[in-house]
Formats: C-alpha cells, sequence, structure tokens
C-alpha cells in the first residue's frame, strides 16, 4: 500500500484522503435519511394500526353484546358501524369497513360507495388497493397497504399509508389509510438541512485542505528548488527559508547546515590552496637565490683561480729572472 501511494503526489494522496472522507459522510448521511425515513413512515403505519385495533375493539364489543343476547346482530352491527363512522384522528382521516367480497359496508366520508363493490378501484400505479386491503386481512388478519390517491378531487395523487385488520365472525374488514406527504415534507426538510451542513463542511474543508496544502507543497518546492540550483550552479551561498517548527523546517535546516558544512570545507581548501601557493613561492625564492649565491660563488672561485694562475705566472717569471740573473 505504501509503495502503490508513494507513486502519487502529496497534493494528490491527501486531496485521495479528503475525497474519502467526503464518500464516507454522504454514504453515513444517506443511511441516516433512509433510516429516518424508515421510521416515520413506520410511525405512521403504526398510528393507522392503534385506530384499527381501537375499533376492531370496538366491533368485538358489539359482537359479545349479540353473544350475550342484549342486542341483535342487526342493531350491533347498525351501532358499530355508526360509531366507526363517527371516528376521527390526525385532523380528518376516517376510517371504512368492507367485506371479503371487496363490498363497501360503510364509508364515512362517500355515502354513495356504500354498497357497492369497491373492487375495481386502483391508483395511478395500477394498485387494486381494497384488494390488497381484503387480501392481506383475509390472508395474515391484519396488514398494511401503500398506494396513491389524490387529497381532493382532481389534485394530484400522492402517497398514502392504509392498514386493514379482519373481525371474522361477521366478515367484516375494518380499514383507515391516512397521507404520509407530511412524511415525506419532513424528510425533505431534513434532506435539505443536511446538504446545507454537508455544503458548510465542504467549504470549510476546502478551505483548510488548501492551506494545509501549501504550508506542505510550497516548503517541498522551495527545497527542491534549492537542491535543484545546488546542484547546476554550486553555489554554496544558496539556503532555505526556515520559518515554522514542523519535519520541513527541520528537513530545510538539514539542508541549510550540510552545505554549510560544504562551504567551510570549500573555504578552508581555498585557504590551504593560497598556503600552499605561498609556501611553493617561499621555497621557490630560495632556490632563487641559492642558485644565484653558488652562480656567485662560481664566479669568485673562477676570479680566484685566475688570480692564482697569473700569480704562479708571475712566480714563474721571477723565478727564470732569477736563474738568468744569476748565471750571468
Amino acid at each position: 500500500m505504501e509503495t502503490t501511494l508513494r507513486q502519487l503526489s502529496v497534493k494528490t494522496r491527501l486531496w485521495a484522503q479528503v475525497s474519502a472522507c467526503f464518500a464516507v459522510i454522504l454514504v453515513i448521511t444517506f443511511l441516516m435519511l433512509n433510516s429516518l425515513y424508515s421510521e416515520l413512515k413506520q410511525s405512521k403505519q403504526l398510528e393507522t394500526q392503534h385506530i384499527v385495533e381501537t375499533a376492531h375493539g370496538i366491533v368485538s364489543f358489539y359482537a359479545e353484546q349479540v353473544a350475550s343476547s342484549t342486542m341483535t346482530l342487526e342493531q350491533a352491527q347498525t351501532e358499530a358501524k355508526q360509531v366507526i363512522e363517527a371516528m376521527r384522528y390526525a385532523d380528518d382521516e376516517y376510517l371504512f369497513i368492507l367485506d371479503t367480497q371487496h363490498t363497501m359496508l360503510m364509508h364515512p366520508v362517500k355515502p354513495s360507495l356504500n354498497g357497492t363493490n369497491s373492487a375495481s378501484l386502483k391508483d395511478p400505479n395500477g394498485v387494486y388497493f381494497i384488494r390488497e386491503m381484503v387480501n392481506v386481512a383475509t390472508r395474515f388478519g391484519e396488514g398494511s397497504v401503500q398506494y396513491m390517491w389524490p387529497k381532493t378531487p382532481n389534485s394530484t395523487p400522492i402517497d398514502k399509508i392504509s392498514y386493514a385488520k379482519q373481525f371474522s365472525p361477521w366478515g367484516w374488514v375494518i380499514a383507515t389509510g391516512i397521507y404520509i406527504d407530511d412524511v415525506q415534507a419532513t424528510y425533505w426538510q431534513e434532506v435539505s438541512t443536511m446538504v446545507v451542513l454537508i455544503a458548510i463542511i465542504a467549504i470549510i474543508s476546502i478551505i483548510i485542505t488548501v492551506n494545509v496544502l501549501r504550508s506542505i507543497i510550497n516548503p517541498l518546492d522551495r527545497i527542491g528548488s534549492t537542491i535543484q540550483r545546488l546542484e547546476q550552479t554550486g553555489d554554496l551561498t544558496l539556503a532555505v527559508d526556515t520559518q515554522g517548527k514542523d519535519e520541513l523546517t527541520q528537513i530545510a535546516l538539514g539542508l541549510n547546515n550540510m552545505v554549510s558544512s560544504f562551504r567551510d570545507i570549500a573555504f578552508s581548501s581555498n585557504a590551504s590552496v593560497e598556503q600552499l601557493n605561498v609556501s611553493t613561492h617561499s621555497l621557490e625564492s630560495v632556490a632563487n637565490d641559492t642558485k644565484q649565491a653558488m652562480a656567485n660563488q662560481q664566479i669568485e672561485i673562477e676570479q680566484a683561480a685566475t688570480a692564482m694562475n697569473e700569480m704562479s705566472a708571475t712566480v714563474s717569471e721571477v723565478a727564470h729572472n732569477v736563474v738568468n740573473t744569476a748565471n750571468a
């Protein structure tokens, strides 16, 4: 891993790290928002479930009245329908009652549907939601169904979640549905908030990253440039800026100390060469003086020899003259 990363520049590695962090943040945010949406929908489902169970309890009560012969079946069913018809929750949400053949037995908002078969009702996505409600209630006893339906006539259909529960003794399916546009509104509000927060974090992170990059890249560039100039020119007076207390400052100090050591060595070498040149000149001067003295001495010797030769000739001549005088 380290070898692979070393193939990339420092700038690329830092930006890759920042990008990876942002990717993790986005993934976590996405998961959190999905979890929030699921929880909000779950709360709506529980709300519909509780209200249906309440209505189911009311019907059970009237069924007990029939079982105890306190009321006739017709009276009990009529009163049970009236009580459930008057029930409201979440402002104007209501309950309705079907039979297992999809016939609407009681609808508080559209009484015209009472006695009609609603199996053909479907939403814009082709979901036969009445069939689904009856099916989930008869197969599992109870359950939820999601579909789309307009809030008001001629309005755009929006998501709605329903809950249905069967009351087997009477063959009823008690159901209700609630719009979840408020769930979606809450969800998108949270999405907007998270987007703003992530954008702020991104801007701050980019600003910090750019400044960190400059604090690393610029000193590295100066160190690299100084080394390159040293290699090209051999100028031992070059030095790198050493402001700061980080590792790059220590590297710059080390480079400056190394160049200073090389400069001292070079100056010492120059001084030694100059001293050697002086010594050489001194030796040459002594040699020349010696040579001149020897030459002078040679001349003096030659002069002495000449004088001696001349003296010897004079003595020989005097001796010859003496001999000649004696003979005479």
